[in-house]
């Protein structure tokens, strides 16, 4: 009878060692250990390599006969991928996610034991990177800032989002949520995680980036973004110049507002009758008399209860 199948028909004699596993790198080449590399060669009568297909079904991968050379005997996807090292470790080049199986590597000496390792291949994301970026962001308004997308990785990429280089976390003015799609062909999963964001002022000057680290990979970091902060006005002040004017001088009504965007059009109260300054705010009054002395306002166009007001009293000029 042949060696190897008269070795098989000896079942009873076959012993099972415990299962271990091997993670390896999507796309690179995969050792798989017999025995963890400890077979000493001139105990070996044969060294056979098989994988679970599934559902019970073994798949057949090499042989290896005492005094010949390695035999290929896969048929399917494995046949080009396939060889066998020196220490009797399966190579498998081009690593990728259908290979997360159960390998098995069955080992004649006096008699028939079997080694069994599950292989997990991971990936690094692509790249990580912000998407959909909001044109600004606006005080006390939650808003969508941006999509961080971590592309192609195994497991999924989980995303952390930065402020200033530190983390933030779902909370007040702070919604994040993660989505997670796989590739029906590769199995790779892209992570999208959208960052809704309520600012304050001084987001101003924030940078925001996101970032994700692997398990077996180094730290990514997208390029940072940063925003024009929008809020509205808050405070008015009417001015005036000079403050302490005499008949005859020109007297300026200078209004201010903060706001960002600041207002650029006002109202301008001149003792009962209302001047729009379109983008603009002063409003020059001349030659003034005694009876230019009153109360005068400034207002926002579109928010007239949003006002200042001054009294102006006009000197007499000394003679």
């Amino acid at each position: 009878m042949h060696l190897l199948s008269a070795l098989l028909t000896a079942s009873l004699l076959c012993q099972v060692a415990g299962l271990d596993r091997v993670i390896g790198l999507y796309g690179q080449t995969l050792e798989i250990p017999c025995n963890n590399g400890t077979v000493k060669t001139e105990d070996i009568l044969l060294v056979k390599w098989k994988y679970d297909k599934g559902q019970g079904q073994p798949g057949d991968l090499m042989v290896l006969n005492k005094g010949h050379d390695p035999v290929v005997s896969a048929t399917d996807d494995y046949k080009n991928r396939v060889s066998m090292a020196k220490n009797f470790s399966l190579l498998l080049s081009g690593a990728k996610l259908t290979d997360q199986k159960t390998f098995t590597c069955m080992v004649a000496v006096s008699d028939i034991s079997e080694y069994s390792v599950t292989v997990v291949v991971h990936k690094s994301p692509a790249g990580v990177e912000i998407s959909d970026i909001a044109a600004d962001l606006e005080i006390g308004k939650l808003k969508k800032l941006g999509d961080c997308v971590a592309r192609d990785a195994n497991p999924a990429a989980n995303i952390t989002w930065l402020r200033n280089n530190k983390p933030l976390a779902d909370g007040k003015g702070i919604s994040i949520k993660s989505s997670v799609m796989v590739d029906p062909v590769t199995g790779l999963s892209t992570t999208v995680s959208t960052l809704e964001y309520s600012a304050v002022k001084s987001d101003a000057d924030a940078q925001f980036a996101c970032s994700t680290r692997h398990l077996l990979g180094e730290k990514l970091v997208s390029s940072p973004v940063n925003f024009t902060i929008t809020y509205s006005t808050e405070h008015i002040t009417l001015r005036v110049s000079p403050e302490s004017p005499a008949e005859g001088d020109n007297v300026t009504l200078t209004c201010e507002a903060d706001g960002n965007p600041a207002p650029t059009s006002f109202n301008f109260n001149l003792k009962g009758e209302v001047v729009k300054a379109e983008n603009a705010n002063k409003h020059i009054i001349t030659h003034v008399s005694r009876n230019t002395t009153g109360h005068y306002k400034c207002s926002l166009i579109d928010n007239p209860l949003m006002e200042s007001s001054r009294n102006v009293t006009v000197n007499c000029k000394d003679s």
